[in-house]
């Protein structure tokens, strides 16, 4: 059986960034909150570090 993953929307991606940026909370504090792990999320920081648009 495959195992799926789950895809999310740009746009959640940079509100989780944001997020992540701006709060007093911690990455790990932050991505468990919006239920994604801390790996994507420091991921995602990085990638749309790169690219912004």
């Amino acid at each position: 059986m495959k195992k799926r993953t789950k895809s999310y929307s740009r746009e959640f991606k940079l509100e989780a960034v944001r997020l992540s940026h701006e709060s007093d909370r911690t990455v790990a504090e932050a991505a468990s909150e919006l239920g994604i792990s801390k790996s994507s999320l420091f991921r995602w920081r990085d990638e749309l570090a790169n690219d912004p648009e």
